[in-house]
């Protein structure tokens, strides 16, 4: 490798209780309902939500977008 194109690398870890990802996992989704998912997906779909893969995999749309 050239060493003019070296970069450095660091990474860091978190680690959280299962129950403690899982509570925030739902309020999360609980807010962006709130915050209107729905009709965010639901205009999102009319604008080739469903071709693009990576869009509809996002958290909240896949789910929603099923049952549009």
């Amino acid at each position: 490798m050239n060493p003019a194109r070296r970069q450095k690398f660091s990474s860091a870890f978190v680690q959280r209780e299962v129950d403690e990802l899982n509570g925030r996992i739902h309020s999360r989704v609980d807010a962006m309902f709130e915050q209107g998912l729905v009709e965010e997906t639901k205009r999102l779909a009319k604008h080739g939500l469903r071709e693009n893969r990576n869009a509809c995999q996002a958290l909240g749309y896949r789910p929603e977008r099923h049952r549009l």
